[in-house]
């Protein structure tokens, strides 16, 4: 064989490989994306108005929501699996898995999202919730009941922290700032 021949056999099998890569990367990204979901929170009421309905529900077992609450349930969160409702006949809560987390979820009766709840991994938390954990419960140990919640315009995390018998639920914002924290024995 020739050695432009080589060099030219060479050259197309390099394009290859590249284009092969392209391919993985593209493809890996968009499962990684449609997995992960996106969706918008209602602006519908201030957030005061979300915390009041929240923490008023008391929920009635085995509800089916309506074909509106349905829709945009499925559109908000695709991937959901093993879902159960329930409601207090003025806001509905959803509870399902994704990829094997947990989520929770609230609709209004006209189907707005107004808040949910997340499972995500201590590594996930944003290095600047990890860090203000870490030097504000010093003695303390990350356990692995971690969650994302999105509530009205809010971002924060609610993360399970212990020290021997002790358990610590500490409540930091996507900024950093610890808003609350709760000691259970």
């Amino acid at each position: 064989m020739k050695t432009t021949e080589k060099i030219s056999k060479k050259g197309s099998n390099s394009n290859f490989l590249k284009v092969i890569s392209f391919i993985a990367v593209v493809l890996l990204a968009i499962s990684c994306s449609s997995s992960a979901p996106n969706p918008v929170i209602s602006t519908q009421y201030t957030d005061s108005e979300i915390e009041t309905l929240i923490q008023s529900f008391n929920p009635n077992r085995n509800i089916q929501p309506t074909a509106t609450q349905l829709q945009r349930f499925q559109r908000d969160f695709p991937n959901a699996r093993e879902v159960d409702w329930e409601s207090n006949n003025q806001i509905y809560e959803v509870e399902f898995e994704i990829n094997h987390r947990d989520f929770t979820a609230f609709y209004d009766n006209e189907g707005n999202l107004l808040m949910f709840k997340q499972e995500i991994l201590n590594r996930e938390l944003p290095k600047i919730v990890k860090a203000t954990v870490e030097t504000h419960d010093l003695n303390f140990r990350l356990e692995s009941n971690t969650y994302k919640i999105v509530k009205g315009t809010q971002t924060f995390f609610r993360i399970r922290m212990e020290q021997g018998k002790k358990d610590v639920i500490v409540f930091v914002s996507s900024k950093g700032n610890i808003l609350n924290r709760k000691s259970e024995f």
